[in-house]
């Protein structure tokens, strides 16, 4: 340690590099697009929330809402249209460019995650959020046909994935019957 002596006090290297550890802003963005150039962008639909309703994205996914579903912010029922934004990530790129992190604690354990598709899904009436009373379903549409995936979400406030359940595989199909004559 190399000791520096300013205004009577000394204080180590090792102290001042522990007290700017300690001092950095937590205002950096967990989800960090590497450039404003790489945007993915959102699908807008409407909603009305004392109806609910049904959307099919480009991709197939689908995206089932319940009516009643949204709230405000002071828990009171949504009244008329819900904007809601969403779009996917399908693969390595999208999720780089989306700025993603794909780390995941687990008792005490790093991991990377794979992931076989994911989604980004909010909601807004008038420009400000609305939060979900009841479950919105998403099935989203996958080109990764294996079944060992499992069910995240990325909690932003603590900053890790958590585990909601394995995926639920779906396949849908519409077979071509032809005649022979």
């Amino acid at each position: 340690n190399e000791n520096k002596s300013t205004n009577d006090k000394i204080t180590t290297s090792t102290e001042t590099q522990k007290q700017q550890e300690t001092q950095k802003p937590k205002s950096v963005n967990f989800i960090a697009p590497p450039s404003s150039k790489l945007h993915i962008p959102y699908s807008s639909y409407k909603v009305d929330n004392s109806r609910g309703g049904e959307f099919t994205h480009p991709s197939s996914s689908k995206i089932k809402i319940p009516k009643k579903a949204f709230v405000d912010k002071y828990g009171h029922e949504i009244v008329g249209d819900v904007t809601i934004e969403y779009r996917e990530f399908q693969n390595k790129a999208e999720i780089i460019a989306g700025g993603i992190p794909m780390g995941y604690d687990s008792a005490g354990r790093s991991f990377n995650l794979e992931s076989a598709g994911m989604f980004d899904i909010r909601g807004t009436r008038n420009g400000e959020p609305v939060f979900i009373k009841e479950k919105l379903k998403v099935e989203l549409a996958s080109s990764n046909p294996e079944d060992r995936f499992n069910q995240y979400y990325l909690d932003t406030a603590e900053r890790n994935w958590k585990y909601l359940k394995k995926d639920e595989m779906k396949v849908d199909f519409d077979p071509v019957f032809t005649k022979e004559n």
